[in-house]
């Protein structure tokens, strides 16, 4: 077997954030502190009911006078639509990044082949390449990298390893998230969990200290004063 592999990541989408207040905005809604998100890093977080219930978790991370957000696929157009009804006034536009975008993932050790390799040291850390693909280093037993960028692109980043590599299917993606502690909210458990149960607080998914964001109240209440019945 080839020690890189390919996954397609069809399991996951990708939603578009812009507009001037875009981080004002994504600061009243997401579960960690938008503020701290900087060119060369990705964010883990979450999204939740006003009963501090998880709709979804993503990953975040910042774009040209833009913010991309990947989460499951199944949940994506229900999230546009979620956030879309918080918007009123707010220079804000949400779109679908389904037919511009795509996701690359790259894993095993010859991952360290790819050219930007060097400089994502540790796991969130993102670099934006030449041909307008974003790489962020993702956590596992072994280099992991999602790649996510114009269709063209991440076509081109495909042929150019296909002949050292081998193609896997995205449960073996899944797998190494797993192995690796990282939550995917899908259909089958929307609602289901407050944050801390997913261990979104062990892996940086919550800011303890942002403020206000829809389901804050309970998602610290149980941080500080409750007892997790069910954790992952």
């Amino acid at each position: 077997m080839s020690n890189i592999q390919l996954h397609e990541l069809k399991h996951l989408a990708i939603l578009i954030i812009e507009g001037e207040e875009r981080e004002t905005f994504l600061q009243g809604q997401l579960t960690n502190d938008v503020r701290e998100v900087t060119q060369g890093e990705s964010q883990l977080t979450g999204i939740c009911t006003p009963k501090g219930r998880m709709l979804a978790n993503m990953r975040m991370f910042p774009g040209d006078s833009r913010y991309y957000l990947v989460l499951a696929k199944e949940l994506a157009e229900a999230i546009q639509k979620r956030l879309g009804m918080f918007i009123l006034r707010s220079k804000v536009t949400i779109s679908s990044g389904s037919d511009d975008y795509a996701l690359l993932g790259v894993s095993g050790e010859a991952a360290e082949l790819l050219p930007e390799a060097a400089q994502l040291t540790q796991a969130d850390q993102a670099v934006l390449a030449d041909d307008g693909c974003t790489l962020v280093r993702v956590a596992g037993e072994s280099p992991r990298y999602m790649i996510v960028g114009p269709v063209d692109a991440i076509e081109a980043r495909r042929q150019s390893l296909q002949e050292s590599a081998e193609s896997a299917d995205d449960a073996t993606w899944q797998l190494d998230d797993i192995r690796a502690g990282l939550p995917l909210i899908q259909e089958p458990t929307v609602e289901a969990f407050v944050p801390q149960m997913t261990n979104m607080g062990l892996i940086n998914g919550i800011s303890f200290t942002k403020g206000c964001y829809t389901g804050q109240e309970v998602v610290a209440r149980m941080q500080y004063l409750g007892k997790l019945k069910r954790r992952m």
